[in-house]
């Protein structure tokens, strides 16, 4: 019923227009004798640049989501035309494995806190204390051999004992420089060893802060940016090369053309939608270079290689312990040297009471004792404070691997990026996806109010368009709408095709009425001037005389020529600034005989 109303208007319209070329027509045989002419009126002029375009989301109003973590696609919530919210959940992976995951996460992570504890409440006491202990040690045994050394040079030995003292000194000397010997070698091992290990682990430590760092810069933006630019030339060419292809089709068909031109235009077609795909390809590799679970890796390493590094730092105590027994060698070989040069002092001394030297040597020996029992738990205490240390960057190290499970699991849950209608969906419940550098896209999201056009002009017109011109634009679907928008921009990247120039112009729609869609076409008029209510005439009314624009007015039955001021013109009329008014008749076409012998 629809379709017989549309073929009677259309017999209508034809049945009311040959009526009114044949009125037309035998108007002129009866006026055959006069010219034709016209009335110099007020009307409206507009002058536009007209160029074919497509509708286009905005950058970043088109999104395909797809998967961080590979699983089985547990439930499916959008279907194609479905309006979704940002944040909204559209799919849910199996998590099961992902749980299990977080929870030995939780679980390492309790068991390396209680350690830290432990290792807290086993250090004890504070380094300052145990610094203070060794430091009254210190005093009390430096006191304790001034005052053996003041008996020592009291006393007054017989020459024998000062004699067998003198060899006891030299027995005790090489003793103490043998022990002295055996402690330095041992203190030069050791710190090699130890140099070595440290050397190690701080590069480790080096290496993944370099690679830390390359993961967080990812792939440049003017990478991206131009890979971005290569998709949408791409998409150009695509569309310009399926519109060639439709009209060679449309041609051959009415026999214009031959089989082989069509055949030419699809292979343009297929070649311009394989460069398509391959740009977006680059563009999808170079976005995804640096995934989330890669940067979460890089932290885990850099956090293990800093704990090793303290756990290897913590052996320094072996060898400052190694340090030290090389000092208090050569502390016992000095005593013993000054000790050597006392016996031999003595050797003529009167020696004093036997007892009196007895207790200053217990004296000196008690406070060594002290100092040597100090000075250990020193090192206990530090040895403790080290562990605490490698017991912290444990936990730290388990937080970071609790953060990256917590993470994975909640990938797979896949959220709305953004409010829009599904324009696709490429998976289905029950199929398992694989999460590699590039992730499949489950859903592609549009938001609809979030459109442009891209207008291409030909080289001819570019000159005269600039941003913020207003354009109107009419589409295929909706041809008695039009919708108006204003240019944003003007690519300077020209496209060729078939030796034609045109430049890609960028429209910003002012609204899209809910309407319109991606990729439809748009013929698009992009506004240059407009005038209301001017004098005009018809284009064919104007000549050029002597140099001058002139139309021939009609006065008392003749027409005499008069100079005129043009302005702005369009396709039919042009304005007149001065030399006529309105209402005045004007010549159309060429004079008759009669007339100009008139």
């Amino acid at each position: 019923m629809k379709r017989t109303g549309w073929i009677a208007l259309i017999v209508g319209v034809v049945v009311i227009a040959g009526g009114i070329i044949w009125a037309m027509g035998s108007r002129g045989t009866s006026d055959r004798e006069g010219p034709k002419t016209a009335k110099v009126a007020r009307r409206a002029l507009s002058v536009g640049i007209e160029a074919l375009g497509a509708v286009q989301p905005m950058v970043g109003a088109e999104v395909r989501v797809g998967a961080q973590v590979s699983g089985r696609v547990e439930e499916l919530y959008a279907n194609v035309g479905d309006v979704v919210e940002r944040g909204e959940l559209i799919a849910r992976l199996d998590d099961g494995e992902l749980q299990a995951r977080v929870e030995r996460a939780q679980a390492d992570m309790v068991t390396a806190q209680e350690k830290w504890r432990e290792a807290q409440a086993a250090a004890g006491a504070a380094p300052e204390q145990t610094v203070a202990a060794v430091e009254e040690a210190s005093s009390s045994l430096a006191a304790a051999r001034a005052r053996l050394r003041q008996t020592e040079t009291d006393a007054r030995v017989e020459p024998e004992r000062a004699e067998s003292d003198v060899e006891q000194a030299k027995h005790t000397l090489n003793a103490a420089l043998a022990r002295l010997q055996q402690a330095r070698a041992r203190a030069e091992a050791q710190e090699s060893t130890s140099s070595a290990q440290i050397a190690q682990a701080q590069a480790a430590v080096r290496s993944a802060e370099a690679k830390l760092a390359r993961v967080e810069r990812g792939a440049r933006q003017e990478d991206i940016a131009g890979a971005e630019a290569a998709v949408r030339q791409n998409e150009s060419r695509l569309r310009e090369a399926q519109q060639n292809l439709e009209r060679a089709t449309t041609l051959f068909e009415k026999d214009y053309i031959a089989a082989q031109e069509v055949d030419r235009r699809r292979t343009e077609r297929d070649v311009a939608q394989g460069d398509l795909d391959a740009a977006r390809q680059r563009l999808a590799l170079l976005r995804t270079q640096s995934l989330p679970e890669d940067l979460q890796q890089a932290r885990a390493d850099l956090e293990w290689a800093r704990s090793h590094l303290v756990e290897v730092e913590s052996r320094e105590v072996e060898v400052e312990l190694a340090e030290h027994d090389v000092a208090a060698a050569e502390a016992e070989a000095a005593r013993a040297a000054a000790a050597l040069r006392t016996a031999n002092a003595n050797v003529s001394r009167v020696p004093i009471s036997q007892q009196e030297v007895q207790s200053a040597q217990a004296e000196v020996e008690r406070a060594s004792a002290t100092l040597r029992r100090v000075q250990a738990q020193q090192v206990d205490v530090e040895l403790k404070r080290r562990a605490a240390q490698a017991a912290r960057a444990q936990v730290q190290q388990y937080r970071a691997a609790l953060r990256e499970a917590e993470a994975k699991l909640r990938y797979a849950q896949i959220h709305a990026p953004l409010s829009g209608v599904v324009g696709s969906v490429t998976t289905q419940e029950g199929e398992t996806v694989a999460a590699g550098l590039s992730a499949p896209t489950f859903i592609t999201i549009v938001d609809l109010d979030r459109l442009e056009v891209h207008a291409f002009v030909d080289e001819t017109d570019i000159g005269r368009v600039q941003e913020r011109q207003g354009a109107l634009f009419f589409v295929d679907a909706y041809p008695d709408r039009e919708f108006t928008g204003e240019v944003t921009a003007i690519y300077p990247q020209a496209q060729m095709e078939q030796n034609v120039v045109e430049y890609d112009v960028v429209i910003a729609i002012d609204e899209t009425q809910g309407l319109l869609k991606p990729d439809m076409t748009a013929n698009v008029t992009i506004m240059m001037e407009a005038r209301d209510s001017v004098l005009t005439v018809p284009n064919a009314a104007i000549r050029r005389e002597g140099g001058k624009r002139v139309v021939y007015v009609e006065a008392n039955g003749q027409f005499t020529p008069r100079p005129i001021e043009t302005g702005l013109r369009d396709s039919s009329f042009t304005e007149v600034l001065s030399g006529v008014k309105e209402g005045d008749t004007v010549l159309v076409g060429e004079l008759e005989d009669k007339a100009k012998s008139n």
